[in-house]
């Protein structure tokens, strides 16, 4: 009981960490990149300056993002939990009814069943809401209409978001495992598994280097994700035509005023 409390704490640590720094550096990338994109120069400084005002939106957002997300997986997880709680206990029963066992063995069916339309729905909703930070960032737009108008730009991109994803989720993995490399050669592992034997230094450069290898690989799929979403706007909405008509707007000089013309009668 007590490791199940440590874990779930650190679990509920770690995401409210995962979210404020997340929370942050998205939305100020997505700043970054979008004054890049629209020939503006900008400073990092001047990207978190510009989001904070807005960090409690962003950070809302993903919080509903993540659980609606991973939602479905979580009580997947409950049911599991359940099973694995109930399983002992007929067990320890004389006579186990077996309408008890064949109710164990449907929940087991049913959450295996659950476990993989939690998997397929975690990475299509995952791409479905890809773009609502961006969105929300560079529109101002509420957390909830955000999370439409991601729906409506990701419809009929999600598999190239998907790709996307994929790869800087796969170049996280190799950098991450080449960093890790000298601490588990000298542990002489090639992976960390419970028989792993690793000093404190060896420990120490793990987590630097799974720390490292995200750092690197989430602004790339963040940057990658911002100019998705202008190119959806492009395809879809003409962003494009938009920024040239507002550009000669602005350098078109003013027409001169017939108010005040003499008659020429």
């Amino acid at each position: 009981q007590a490791l199940f409390v440590r874990i779930v704490v650190s679990v509920v640590v770690g995401t409210i960490i995962y979210l404020v720094g997340t929370s942050l550096a998205s939305s100020a990338t997505a700043y970054a990149v979008s004054m890049v994109h629209l020939g503006k120069a900008t400073t990092i400084a001047e990207s978190y300056s510009q989001v904070r005002p807005i960090f409690f939106k962003i950070l809302r957002l993903l919080f509903v993002i993540v659980m609606f997300t991973i939602g479905p997986l979580f009580l997947c997880y409950a049911l599991f939990l359940g099973l694995a709680l109930a399983i002992p206990m007929l067990s320890k029963s004389a006579e186990p009814q077996v309408g008890m066992m064949l109710a164990v063995a449907g929940g087991a069916l049913l959450g295996l069943a659950g476990l993989a339309g939690s998997l397929v729905w975690m990475i299509y909703a995952l791409c479905r809401y890809a773009l609502a930070v961006p969105a929300c960032t560079l529109e101002q737009l509420p957390a909830r209409i955000s999370m439409v108008r991601s729906r409506f730009l990701t419809y009929g991109a999600k598999w190239g978001i998907l790709g996307i994803v994929f790869l800087t989720g796969l170049l996280s993995v190799v950098l991450t495992y080449t960093l890790q490399m000298p601490a588990l050669l000298a542990s002489k592992a090639i992976m960390v598994t419970a028989r792993t034997h690793l000093t404190m230094a060896a420990t120490v450069w793990i987590y630097i280097a799974d720390f490292l290898g995200g750092a690197v690989s989430g602004p790339i799929t963040t940057i990658a994700l911002v100019l998705v979403y202008y190119d959806q706007r492009v395809r879809k909405e003409a962003f494009d035509l938009q920024l040239m008509m507002d550009a000669a707007g602005r350098q078109q000089p003013p027409m001169p005023s017939t108010a005040a013309a003499p008659n020429a009668g």
